[in-house]
């Protein structure tokens, strides 16, 4: 109950996981119902994370990434959903000013449904997911400068919109200019888009968004590949669809809890 507090907004589920997880991978130890860090020490813990990529998988995509940075001469990064109602930045590969940047790799962020990365995550999840997520956010949302659907259903249109055209477009012209503009990363096999590339630039580029869309669909194809050979597909699985194997939930509602806090809590993350 505690974490659930802190956490929100969590699902218990969710939440059930990832304690489950990090008592698997020797982070946590568990008595009853309650938590405590491990005591084993670090060189006894493996060195797996439910959440990072073994090191030479990642030094393999930051390869990817580094050479479609230099091509595109934007910063560009490989995103992973983590779960119902979060994503987290798998590896970075930021240009220094006066480029726009991506927050450093490791930084999870909530599926916001102005963000390029998480409507194309939310794109291809079930149509509660996408509904849940509007509802959570939207009223923290109401900002000049977002670009967000106005409805749950003009959501949807835009996330058919999102599939139809393989790619994910996000641009606002108030204080910051910023263009994000991310594809997916789509492995055999697994039937949920659980990885996703893209660029951060000013929104002056979208003259190049089509020649951009192609390269950055290249490099997905690559990181594909290698993603698809060293990952489990069931890492990145959303929490409910099972242990086994990935299938989508489509009709999975996701419960939000709204602590007292919880409010404040999302009008700062959006800020």
């Amino acid at each position: 109950m505690d974490f659930a507090h802190l956490l929100a907004p969590i699902s218990r589920t969710a939440l059930s996981c990832l304690l489950s997880s990090l008592k698997e991978i020797g982070e946590l130890e568990q008595e009853g119902r309650q938590y405590r860090l491990s005591r084993s020490g670090d060189a006894a813990r493996p060195s797996s994370s439910i959440y990072g990529l073994p090191q030479k998988v990642r030094d393999d995509t930051h390869t990817v990434l580094t050479r479609l940075t230099q091509d595109l001469g934007h910063s560009c990064a490989l995103f992973a959903k983590v779960g119902h109602c979060t994503m987290k930045i798998m590896d970075v590969v930021n240009l220094p000013a006066p480029h726009c940047t991506f927050r450093d790799e490791g930084n999870e962020l909530p599926l916001l449904p102005f963000h390029a990365f998480a409507r194309l995550f939310l794109a291809y999840e079930s149509e509660a997911l996408a509904r849940e997520a509007f509802r959570l956010w939207q009223p923290y949302l109401n900002q000049p400068h977002l670009r967000i659907p106005s409805s749950e259903d003009q959501l949807l249109s835009e996330l058919a919109q999102i599939r139809r055209s393989g790619r994910s477009l996000e641009y606002k012209a108030a204080l910051r200019p910023v263009m994000r503009l991310a594809v997916p990363v789509e492995i055999s096999g697994w039937p949920l888009v659980r990885f996703a590339v893209g660029l951060v630039a000013n929104f002056v580029y979208l003259v190049e968004l089509e020649s951009q869309a192609v390269r950055l669909r290249a490099a997905a194809g690559e990181l594909a590949e290698l993603l698809g050979r060293n990952v489990a597909s069931t890492i990145f699985c959303s929490f409910s669809d099972g242990i086994d194997k990935c299938q989508p939930a489509e009709s999975a509602m996701i419960s939000w809890p709204t602590p007292a806090h919880a409010g404040a809590e999302r009008t700062r993350i959006a800020s």
